[in-house]
């Protein structure tokens, strides 16, 4: 939508009027309807989620429409998160590219291009095996017979005759079980695979694309062709109408249905003022001679929008409805290419996905503060939160883009973030001084991501501040609290008491010095190392020439240990590309469980290389891993030893896990990025820096131009439940599960859910404390104009409260169904409140 609000507000009234009229007639369609076609492989779901409200809210308020469709075909790669998100905003069939391409094969193969999309922990899993048991069964041979031919493995069906034969016992039931799985899905989509490699005109008509080519026809076509269609006599309609319906024809095959969706265009194609007139005239006389020769035909081609296609499916005898669940992650798009699999994507240009993070909190930060301080906020902050929701675009949190777009990106997140502090600021009514801890002050260049916090300053005139701290989190919390200030000779005080504190000089910054709060203590074992690999590959791909490289440098500066009553930490610089810090909270409390873990990077000198950190532990795990669907879940991965390094590497939105019957492992991001394990070990895509053309979209040099990144990472161990009376750590454990938590939730699924203390520690991560000064110790209690908010029961998650109308205030929660296979620790809010909500 971000562009057709561009158009919408250069367009006259008369266009504005005509526009209108054809989307309520349902003859031009808002497909999708977000404010854009997010990728969905990085971004947390409350982008994807506040991308939907501001796409579906500017659609529903200017032309008074509500989308039941969607068409997403150019992300690489589909997860879970979309199609559960759009059900919720009512779109129910979903059009997609973008699939591994032998996986699409499989599909066509079985006719299964239509499916129902289920979610994995969707009540009916069980029935949905059992169905899919039963597919297998039908289609063992051929199975068999495709998976010989491609990889040489053998079969999971080995014992055909068995499987037969309880399919023929079984047969008469399958519409019957199918009808009733239909009816419980609440969460599945349909769907529908668009069947070839692109969209575009000449891949998306048939099966032969020196054919299809010949209907790319307008002047924008990007396509080489010999020859193209044209309709100026009869015996030139009749060519190739009859070539145009054998493609369509072959397209049939792949789906169970008798209706086929061919896309009539791509992104660029409709740029040119006649390029519409001139595919509307030739498409409508090949329609009308493959529509008069029925009989030789049988079909009837026409012109539809997305509705119009599933409208019909709903009308066709042959309607298919196969189930599939899981994701569509790494995606593949040709195995014989140089770089075939796209997993470059997740970490390229890192510096951006931590910055729209940044932004992203800021901006529900902002939104809270105007629900809880009844305050609308002005205009600006709508057009921070669509530049927001404009950054997670498939071509740009991916990074993605030619170097002048993502500095468009870039600028453009840089004047939001401006907005939402001053918006802040206003809610608040506090002096200018006010600031947010971690975010970029004035001077700081357009390029480069370090985000340091700004420097409280004593002078003679200035010999105090008044520190105010905002928790945007639903529970209560202990963080560490960090400040630079220019003097080391300070005290701290809370209601008159002297608090314990800890003074840190600044590497690099000996003028400067880091105090913190906090108290308490841990301890683990675990290997911790960084490593990097040439990577031939480009932004979209990654292509790594193994084996791993240590990172070396002759003058590498010796670890600087820190201890003190509030922390103890290890920084250290590897490299000039590379340093880190880990550092734990000296606390009794949920805080001390984790390793927090600062990545400082700076790659932009080395160019196809890519760095990583791993993390050794003694977890027997084998192949399995697990990574999170977007931070709501988390799905089950395997390491493929046949496969190459890079396709076995998954997307990690927000955290990565690995466990065994004895202790889980999990690693948070406050950043997305990529992630690969085996046998205990857990290695993470740290950044890079590419040079190279990988075939995909950019041209050589324009994938490059890495920032400067300040990446951050929280490490946990927990014990699982099966070892509680052999783990002693002197203190009172929790192992029942609440009897209020999760009792409506669905059991025996293959979904695992975070535990208690996993959630918390990756809201702290994402919604860090929110830090505002002055230097009159005499300015606004920002307490109490918060006063009275209640913290939410301890399973339910507040994603965002904001305004979407002067009188109207959206708030969205979540239930939060934890894990209770391992130990619980974290101290809850019991009681569940009531919330009394006026304007």
């Amino acid at each position: 939508m971000s562009f057709l609000e561009r158009w919408w507000s250069e367009a006259n009234t008369t266009y504005r009027k005509y526009f209108k009229s054809l989307a309520e007639e349902g003859r031009l369609e808002i497909s999708g309807g977000n404010w854009v076609m997010n990728d969905e492989a990085t971004p947390y779901f409350w982008e994807a989620v506040e991308n939907i409200i501001v796409g579906h809210q500017y659609v529903k308020e200017t032309l008074n429409v509500i989308p039941t469709t969607s068409w997403s075909v150019d992300p690489f790669g589909h997860g879970l998160m979309m199609p559960y998100l759009m059900m919720l905003a009512g779109v129910d069939q979903m059009v997609i590219g973008r699939i591994n391409t032998d996986i699409k094969n499989v599909l066509k193969q079985h006719h299964h291009l239509h499916f129902r999309w289920a979610q994995t922990w969707d009540s009916v899993k069980i029935i949905i095996c059992f169905l899919v048991i039963l597919e297998e069964a039908k289609e063992c041979r051929n199975v068999r017979h495709y998976f010989s031919e491609q990889s040489g493995q053998t079969s999971d069906c080995a014992n055909d005759q068995v499987r037969i034969n309880i399919f023929d016992l079984l047969l008469v039931f399958r519409e019957l079980f199918m009808l009733a799985v239909l009816q419980q899905l609440r969460w599945a989509p349909f769907v529908n695979v668009l069947p070839n490699l692109y969209y575009t005109v000449s891949s998306a008509c048939g099966t032969d694309e020196s054919i299809c080519c010949q209907f790319d026809i307008s002047k924008t076509s990007r396509s080489y062709c010999s020859e193209r269609a044209r309709v100026d006599n009869g015996q030139q309609i009749a060519l190739y109408g009859e070539r145009m319906a054998h493609q369509y024809r072959t397209l049939q095959t792949f789906y169970n249905s008798d209706t086929v969706l061919v896309a009539a265009g791509d992104d660029f194609l409709y740029s040119h003022s006649d390029d519409l007139e001139i595919v509307h005239r030739t498409y409508s006389a090949l329609f009308k001679y493959i529509n008069r020769n029925y009989a030789r035909f049988n079909m009837k081609v026409q012109f539809g929008t997305v509705a119009n296609y599933f409208n019909a499916l709903k009308r066709s005898t042959k309607r298919g409805a196969s189930v599939l669940d899981g994701d569509f992650f790494p995606y593949m798009d040709n195995a014989f290419s140089s770089a075939p699999f796209w997993t470059g994507f997740y970490n390229h240009r890192a510096y951006f996905k931590r910055f729209e993070r940044i932004i992203q909190r800021e901006l529900r930060l902002a939104d809270l503060l105007s629900v809880t301080t009844r305050e609308y906020p002005n205009n600006d902050l709508e057009t921070a939160r669509r530049n927001l929701a404009l950054s997670i675009h498939h071509d740009a949190i991916t990074g993605t883009s030619k170097r002048h777009v993502m500095d468009d990106y870039l600028l453009r997140l840089r004047s939001a973030l401006y907005t939402i502090l001053r918006e802040q600021e206003r809610l608040l009514n506090i002096s200018d001084n006010t600031f947010t801890t971690m975010l970029v002050n004035v001077s700081v260049k357009t390029k480069g991501m370090y985000l340091p916090r700004r420097t409280l300053l004593f002078t003679d005139d200035i010999e105090s501040y008044k520190i105010q701290i905002v928790n945007q989190k639903a529970f209560s919390t202990m963080e560490l609290i960090k400040l630079n200030i220019s003097s080391s000779f300070v005290t701290v005080t809370h209601d008159g008491e002297l608090l314990t504190t800890q003074i840190v000089p600044l590497l690099n910054q000996v003028d400067l010095f880091e105090f913190l709060y906090n108290d308490g203590s841990m301890e683990t074992n675990f290997d911790f190392y960084f490593n990097q690999v040439a990577d031939s590959g480009g932004a979209y791909t990654m292509v790594a020439e193994l084996p791993f490289q240590n990172i070396r440098n002759g003058n590498q500066l010796p670890a600087v240990v820190v201890q003190g009553p509030i922390y103890s930490s290890i920084w250290q610089q590897l490299s000039p590309q590379l340093a880190y810090r880990i550092t734990v909270i000296n606390s009794t409390d949920d805080s001390a469980r984790s390793f927090q873990i600062d990545v400082f990077t700076n790659v932009s000198l080395m160019p196809g290389h890519t760095f990583f950190m791993n993390l050794n532990t003694s977890i027997r795990s084998g192949a399995s891993f697990y990574t999170d669907v977007n931070g709501l879940h988390l799905i089950e991965r395997k390491h493929d030893k046949r496969m190459k390094f890079e396709a076995n590497i998954y997307p990690m939105i927000t955290e990565t896990m690995i466990e065994d019957d004895k202790l889980r492992c999990t690693i948070l991001g406050a950043q997305s990025t990529g992630v690969t394990s085996k046998q205990g070990v857990l290695t993470l895509m740290i950044d890079r820096e590419m040079h190279n053309d990988d075939g995909k979209g950019l041209g050589y040099y324009e994938a490059s131009e890495s920032h400067p990144s300040h990446l951050k990472y929280r490490i946990i161990f927990e014990a699982k439940v099966s070892q509680r009376k052999n783990f002693n750590r002197g203190e009172k454990m929790v192992y029942e599960k609440k009897e209020s938590e999760n009792d409506s939730l669905p059991i025996n699924t293959s979904t695992l859910y975070h535990s208690q203390l996993v959630q918390q520690n990756l809201e702290e991560l994402l919604y860090p404390a929110a830090l505002f000064s002055s230097s009159n110790t005499n300015s606004t209690d920002i307490m109490s104009l918060l006063a009275g908010l209640p913290c939410l029961p301890d399973n339910i998650q507040l994603i965002t409260a904001r305004y979407i109308a002067r009188k109207t205030v959206l708030i969205s929660m979540r239930q939060l169904p934890y894990d209770c296979s391992v130990m619980a620790y974290c101290k809850g809010n019991d009681d569940l409140v009531q919330l009394d909500l006026k304007i």
